[in-house]
């Protein structure tokens, strides 16, 4: 909810048009999950291999296994 909040806040400021700086919150991700993950580049996968992967997205350590193979 909270983080709901902040990316409404966000968005409201973006489309005002007034500049705005970010600070980064906290990560999602350690920075080697992150490296793999850019690596892969899982956002060019075709819809296929989405299919597959996709019940593994609440898990990236399985999802980051299957996917590298």
């Amino acid at each position: 909810m909270a983080e709901e909040a902040l990316l409404l806040k966000m968005l409201v400021r973006m489309k005002s048009g007034q500049e705005i700086q970010l600070d980064l919150l906290r990560k999602r991700f350690a920075d080697e999950t992150i490296e793999k993950l850019e690596k892969i580049q899982w956002w060019n996968f075709n819809d296929s291999e989405l299919e597959q992967l996709g019940h593994l997205v609440m898990n990236v350590d399985k999802f980051l296994e299957k996917a590298e193979r």
